[in-house]
């Protein structure tokens, strides 16, 4: 009985090792096409559309390491802000789209003060409703509340309703603060109201020949004015070089 079994287990092991080295042998022999330039085309040149190359380029993956800080309960109305980006911006990176999942990271990047805060929060949302919250707009108009100091959404909106290019501020600067002021208020750039407070904002000899190409966007806008501050920057380099030498010869002809 021992003695059939082992002859089975050579035989197996004979199979295994006869397969191995014709297997080997079949790897040699490509690789002997291939440097020969056989077998280029079928190897390297894939189909973008074949099952074989979407199996490549689904086993990519973006390996960063990446930090989320940990909010404190500093009342900074900016640092917040930030901080709550952040949280966005990496859940978005890692496809994380449940509120949950985005509402427990959240948690997890709490200390000091805003962690003391959020755990009596749970515990009262418990008591009182027997759940927590859910929904991330929630969370961050709860944090916000709790965090922001006194008056700071009232003082952000007047501020963002006189907002206006100010003299020798760059178009891009003057949109850089149009848009940090929106995003903290959750104005929606893609109103029509807000386009026209963008545009009015502007200098007035921008203001006047944009509206005339009738844009619809906020960037659109936002080339159109930079082309114009450009031009006018060009310009202004051209009179003050041609009047230079005109100066020169008045000189001259006083003398």
């Amino acid at each position: 009985m021992v003695e059939e079994i082992y002859k089975d287990f050579r035989k197996h092991k004979d199979e295994d090792s006869s397969s191995s080295k014709q297997d080997k042998g079949e790897e040699k022999s490509l690789l002997h096409d291939h440097s020969k330039g056989k077998g280029k085309e079928e190897s390297f040149l894939t189909p973008p559309n074949s099952p074989e190359h979407k199996k490549k380029t689904s086993l990519i993956k973006l390996d960063v390491k990446f930090d989320l800080p940990i909010y404190d309960g500093e009342l900074n109305a900016e640092k917040l802000d930030n901080w709550i980006r952040q949280i966005d911006v990496y859940c978005r990176v890692q496809s994380i789209n449940s509120d949950k999942s985005k509402i427990q990271l959240a948690n997890l990047r709490l200390g000091g003060a805003s962690l003391v805060w959020w755990e009596g929060k749970t515990q009262a949302d418990m008591k009182r409703h027997g759940k927590n919250l859910s929904i991330w707009s929630e969370f961050v108009s709860a944090i916000k509340k709790q965090f922001y100091p006194l008056a700071y959404m009232q003082q952000a909106m007047i501020s963002w309703q006189t907002l206006r290019q100010l003299k020798g501020q760059s178009v891009q600067g003057y949109t850089q603060e149009f848009r940090k002021r929106d995003l903290i208020l959750g104005i929606s750039l893609d109103s029509p109201e807000t386009l026209l407070k963008y545009i009015g904002g502007l200098h007035s000899y921008m203001r006047h020949t944009i509206l005339m190409f009738n844009p619809t966007s906020i960037d659109e806008v936002y080339v159109q004015a930079m082309h114009l501050e450009a031009r006018g920057k060009n310009g202004n380099a051209e009179v003050g070089g041609s009047s230079q030498p005109t100066a020169s010869k008045n000189k001259e002809k006083r003398k």
